[in-house]
């Protein structure tokens, strides 16, 4: 009759046209490749918005595959003599981190060199690219906000570490010299350890979580930040609480039966 038509129960209203890039499918357009060898920053500028896009309509999966062919792009640019890269290697307390390094020289099978004296796999290497970090780190950025929404929290914090590995491999100079620069650096510091502590506490790891908002605290984000990183504070703090609560006992007993076991002194 008069009414308004509906599909298995969904409004006319509420069904959107789709938008012109997802008409064509799949997660990587035909016209992608030749795009980004015309001109890069354009394309690659271009696919975040299209992932923005998918965000605000908050189709995460369809999002996140946009925001993948970017980070792919960049991670795809042919391994050069003297390029920028980041690479896992282990920091002091023998944890495995991004570092920056370069690379000093590539063979013919895409073996890399590198200026630490490592060689690895050009595919174990992220290119840094400097005059493009606000855009390079955005994308790692924003799929990681998809895979959180998602569930996908293992991933989102992998996404999160590239993007702070990348941003604490910015060149200072150019930094201190580019205001708009040095304020990208800041909030994408800050934001990326408030995500990435939410991410680490889902999964359980509160005592790194409870690092990552320390460390965005010390960087004095703006107010809004800060109360959503002290909210964010006493959640960790209760997990951290709770964990004691489960586990002190359970240790203490472990703790008895070993003795016990040994034929030691008995613990109450």
């Amino acid at each position: 009759g008069g009414g308004e038509e509906e599909e298995e129960g969904i409004k006319q209203k509420l069904v959107q046209k789709l938008l012109d890039f997802e008409l064509t499918g799949g997660v990587a357009k035909n016209s992608d490749a030749p795009a980004f060898q015309d001109n890069f920053y354009k394309t690659a500028a271009a696919i975040k918005d299209e992932g923005n896009q998918l965000f605000k309509l908050k189709d995460y999966e369809a999002a996140a595959e946009r925001y993948t062919v970017g980070v792919d792009a960049f991670f795809k640019r042919p391994r050069k003599q003297g390029m920028q890269v980041l690479a896992i290697s282990e920091n002091g307390s023998g944890r495995p981190e991004l570092a920056l390094t370069s690379i000093a020289s590539v063979d013919r099978e895409g073996m890399c060199e590198l200026r630490s004296g490592a060689e690895v796999a050009a595919s174990a290497t992220l290119p840094v690219f400097q005059e493009l970090l606000p855009l390079q780190t955005s994308l790692f950025m924003n799929r990681a906000r998809c895979r959180q929404n998602l569930g996908l929290h293992l991933a989102a914090a992998q996404d999160l570490s590239a993007a702070l590995g990348l941003w604490k491999a910015a060149d200072k100079r150019m930094v201190e010299a580019d205001l708009e620069m040095k304020e990208a650096e800041a909030k994408g510091l800050y934001t990326a350890e408030y995500l990435r502590a939410k991410s680490r506490l889902a999964l359980g790891l509160a005592k790194l979580a409870s690092q990552d908002v320390r460390d965005a605290l010390a960087r004095s984000p703006p107010a809004a930040t800060v109360k959503q990183l002290r909210e964010l504070k006493a959640e960790v703090q209760a997990a951290q609480e709770k964990h004691r609560q489960v586990n002190g006992p359970l240790s203490k007993e472990l703790a008895k039966l070993a003795i016990s076991l040994r034929g030691g002194p008995k613990i109450s």
